[in-house]
């Protein structure tokens, strides 16, 4: 974490990137270096906490040594030396092309092998191998981190870094304790003098102890290896064996079996949602079509949309009138900031949103349908009010496949072919000071037959 590339992106992303991008674990390899590193000159070598290092050392890994010697360096590592019992499995990076060898740093297998992991490695420097050799010179070579994650919790009490490990522990500056640290508080920390291996495991972590959100890890991890005793017997130093200790052709058959327990989890889930969106979202009895929503009998019954910020005055952008029909239309306030609703599921994958919509009167303004979205990914379309008069409009945004396509009054406006965000729920969103009135949401299933 020392490349001089702190010029150019840190823990918080890119710094300057011209596709917009921030996220450095997104873009492949090939594109990062076509893009946000086009052109880009080392600075000094001092610690700057990346995740696209990693990425970059794994992609290089597999570069030269090739698809086939790659999958033989894991089997070697992990199945005769680790020892491991399930799978392990890494991903590319999520804007990575099928052709592009960009490997993302993040690293799944059971706590029990990682386990396994963490002990051949302690077993190594104790038995002082070529691995136990490699472990104690970048554990010599490390670097300070000065202060840059702080000196709290999981990140901040190791004050130094060698080898994509924490160590330099606060008040164990120099004892030879290493940590490995996870996504959402997964954490493992070795004691490499003392023959200790504690290990955290965690389904979020927010680092701020004791608020809600996060544990203990000064308590649960820290003390136990700075104030613990050497382990009564340490392992006596062994010739290792080469020979796994599970049959290959049974991991096989167990993941198989895996997978086709989550083939018929997912049969459930799915069944199960569509009674759910028939239940709740008004949805046909066949499923074709997963939602409706006229903004009528709301007096019986709750909205199916969900506002996600209130106005300037802390009240609700969104209300229901009488259009001059009688109909009930739902519409926004003026205010400073966006005008949002939610709809909809996060397990909604082929899908086409429809609506009516119609800005107020000489108002400027915009407003976007979103697709599939999930956090802060999605799909979406824009229609501009010109400040006229305008009368309804029929909108539809349609995800089927890797084809996107938004029309306009029944008419296609615009399409594309992208398929990296797969699933995800309904929004619709207003600019500020804009007004809009929309009314017949429907979203309807989709095939994907030939698409």
């Amino acid at each position: 974490m020392a490349a001089g590339d702190q010029g150019y992106a840190n823990i918080r992303g890119f710094i300057n990137s011209s596709r917009g991008i921030i996220n450095t674990n997104q873009p492949s390899i090939q594109s990062m270096m076509k893009y946000e590193f086009k052109g880009s000159k080392k600075s000094n070598s001092s610690y700057n906490y990346v995740n696209s290092i990693p990425n970059l050392v794994l992609s290089y890994i597999l570069f030269k040594y090739g698809d086939a010697d790659f999958k033989q360096l894991l089997d070697d590592v992990f199945q005769k030396k680790v020892r491991i019992k399930d799978e392990i499995f890494l991903n590319k990076n999520v804007f990575a092309k099928k052709d592009e060898q960009s490997l993302f740093h993040q690293f799944y297998t059971t706590r029990y092998d990682y386990l396994r992991i963490a002990k051949a490695m302690l077993d190594d420097w104790q038995n002082d191998t070529c691995v136990g050799k490699y472990l104690k010179t970048i554990h010599e070579r490390r670097i300070s981190k000065n202060g840059l994650q702080g000196n709290k919790g999981r990140v901040g009490m190791p004050r130094g870094y060698g080898g994509f490990f924490h160590t330099g522990f606060k008040g164990m500056k120099n004892r030879p304790v290493m940590s490995m640290d996870g996504f959402g508080g997964q954490t493992i920390a070795i004691d490499f003098e003392r023959g200790r291996i504690v290990a955290t495991l965690a389904i979020h972590d927010n680092m701020q102890f004791p608020k809600s959100g996060s544990f203990n890890y000064n308590k649960i991890s820290y003390q136990v290896i700075k104030n613990g005793k050497p382990a009564s017997i340490l392992p006596a130093k062994e010739k290792l064996t080469a020979e796994p200790v599970i049959d290959p052709q049974q991991l096989i058959l167990d993941y198989k079996a895996r997978k086709e327990t989550e083939r018929e989890a997912k049969q459930y889930w799915d069944n199960y949602y569509t009674k759910v969106f028939s239940g709740d979202w008004g949805a046909s009895a066949d499923g074709s079509t997963i939602f409706i929503e006229d903004f009528e009998n709301t007096d019986k019954r709750k909205v199916r949309v969900k506002v996600i910020n209130n106005d300037d005055n802390g009240k609700n952008k969104w209300y229901i009138k009488q259009d001059n029909d009688g109909n009930s239309v739902y519409c926004n306030k003026s205010n400073s900031g966006w005008s949002d609703f939610n709809f909809g599921s996060e397990h909604w994958s082929d899908y086409s949103i429809s609506y009516k919509m119609k800005f107020s009167a000489d108002k400027f303004g915009m407003l976007e349908t979103h697709i599939r979205k999930k956090h802060h990914y999605q799909y979406k379309a824009s229609i501009n009010s010109s400040g006229r008069s305008v009368e309804w409009s029929k909108i539809q945004l349609i995800a089927s496949g890797k084809n996107i396509n938004f029309l306009i009054d029944d008419k296609v406006f615009a399409s594309s072919k992208n398929n990296r965000i797969k699933k995800g729920a309904g929004m619709i969103a207003v600019s500020p000071f804009s007004e809009v009135c929309v009314d017949d949401i429907v979203v309807k299933k989709v095939s994907t037959k030939n698409k």
